[in-house]
């Protein structure tokens, strides 16, 4: 079954954007609501930065997708045009944590979506 998993993945999924335990699907493997956190969070990044959370770690060390993904090898922009403010980038890093148990699930998201909104609306 896991093996149907991780292949379907490979055909569905665009490797950035795949979570780590769709590349090596084992039997202690979680395939939940968490691995779509983690789409959720490269997708984000993307949002802000143009590219993948691992294209500038792929630009420099020349690894494949999977090793950085699996490894969590996030590099940020420094361009001055692209800063966002420290508690997006750590909620976009929170939902890229390498191992699914550690990631939120989507209720810690949406309260901490509120949170954000709450902190940088202009309309206080």
């Amino acid at each position: 079954m896991f093996v149907v998993i991780q292949e379907w993945a490979s055909e569905h999924i665009s490797a950035p954007f795949r979570a780590p335990e769709l590349w090596d699907c084992t039997s202690q493997c979680d395939i939940d609501e968490r691995t779509d956190i983690w789409s959720l969070g490269c997708t984000l990044f993307a949002i802000m930065y143009g590219v993948s959370p691992f294209e500038y770690a792929l630009e420099e060390s020349d690894e494949s997708p999977q090793l950085a993904i699996v490894n969590a090898q996030i590099k940020w922009p420094t361009e001055p045009n692209a800063q966002y403010p420290n508690d997006l980038n750590q909620f976009v890093t929170w939902m890229l944590q390498p191992q699914a148990t550690v990631r939120p699930r989507i209720d810690d998201i949406v309260i901490h979506v509120d949170k954000l909104i709450s902190k940088y609306s202009p309309l206080k």
